[in-house]
């Protein structure tokens, strides 16, 4: 059940990605950063993520605010700190998610 297997890990990195998204200090970087703060503006990626979108279900645009963000120093604090965030990144199959979407 590889099939299964990718799709628990695509919605836990969904929930990771939401749960960052929540965060007041997480939007305020993103309305920092120029390039994240278009992204997020574009209507397409906001229809995706005001409709619960899975990250997968979204497009190239969407998965690359997300690593951006994932590799945010600040942002990779929060995740550290929140025993929940800690658990959805730490998530061998959630990593692996996110390298082959890098590798693409």
């Amino acid at each position: 059940m590889p099939h299964q297997h990718a799709d628990e890990a695509m919605a836990a990195l969904t929930l990771l990605v939401a749960a960052l998204l929540e965060d007041p200090a997480v939007r305020e970087r993103v309305e920092q950063d120029p390039q994240l703060r278009a992204g997020m503006n574009d209507p397409a990626v906001h229809r995706h993520v005001s409709a619960g979108a899975t990250v997968e279900q979204g497009m190239p645009g969407l998965f690359e605010i997300v690593a951006s963000l994932l590799a945010d120093p600040p942002v990779q604090a929060k995740v550290k700190a929140d025993p929940t965030l800690q658990r959805l990144w730490a998530d061998p199959a959630v990593r692996q998610q996110i390298e082959q979407r890098r590798r693409r």
